[in-house]
């Protein structure tokens, strides 16, 4: 499973931007990699993610919940079929539409703040696109949810 730094690192400033905001984490202006970093170590001791998760939507906590049960992997389509998926947007468009202001769905909602990850992975005998909590943050978050 990846860690949460290499999970950030896929991401735009833009968007780590609104992930820190959500976590209530400043970051300095930097290029995206070091932007990824600094925020990745500061999610990972940061006194706000009991407080961030009562903040989100009932549903986006029974998502969040399941993936968690799963130990933090999931296939993507299972969970898409009851919760949504997360729209596929350039950086471009992220930083214009803004998502993480008005998600889509309870996965995007924990998409735009940085609890859930997609990727592209095997589990079992399922091989395609899934959702995870990345190791550091699985361990800080499973026992919140129990």
């Amino acid at each position: 499973m990846k860690d949460l730094y290499r999970c950030l690192d896929e991401y735009a400033a833009p968007f780590l931007q609104a992930i820190a905001a959500a976590w209530q984490i400043p970051l300095p202006k930097a290029d995206a990699h070091e932007m990824a970093l600094t925020l990745a170590q500061a999610m990972l001791v940061s006194h706000v993610l009991p407080e961030l998760l009562p903040t989100l939507s009932p549903a986006a906590q029974q998502a969040l919940a399941e993936i968690a049960a799963e130990g933090g992997l999931v296939p993507g389509h299972r969970l898409a079929a009851r919760y949504g998926s997360i729209r596929r947007l350039g950086p471009a468009a992220i930083e214009r539409e803004q998502p993480w202001l008005e998600p889509a769905n309870p996965v995007e909602e924990l998409y735009y703040r940085g609890l859930v990850y997609r990727t592209y992975g095997a589990i079992s005998d399922y091989t395609g696109e899934v959702f995870l909590i990345p190791e550091g943050l699985i361990e800080r978050v499973a026992p919140l949810l129990a």
